[in-house]
């Protein structure tokens, strides 16, 4: 016997180096997975994209109707969505 085998210094494994690189790796995938989702997205938030997108003129935007909300546009006093309908309404008017 040349050497005993309690005087070796450990070589594999180094929890702290695996640590940091599960780290980096994590957040390279993950920012990597973030920019991706967001090339590859092709939902219409604002109402300017849907005429970019469309290449048409928006002829009006309806604001949503409250939680509730049952009454019909002609039994209620004019408000945000009644004068929206009526935009619309001239818009197609008009557009014929």
């Amino acid at each position: 016997m040349i050497r005993t085998a309690d005087d070796a210094s450990q070589i594999e494994p180094n929890p702290p180096r695996a640590a940091l690189l599960g780290v980096l790796l994590g957040l390279l995938l993950g920012v990597g997975a973030a920019f991706a989702l967001n090339a590859f997205d092709r939902r219409i938030r604002h109402a300017d994209e849907v005429e970019h997108e469309l290449q048409i003129p928006l002829l009006a935007k309806l604001p949503t109707p409250r939680r509730g909300d049952a009454t019909t546009i002609l039994e209620r006093a004019p408000d945000e969505m009644t004068e929206a309908v009526a935009r619309l309404r001239a818009s197609f008017d008009f557009a014929s």
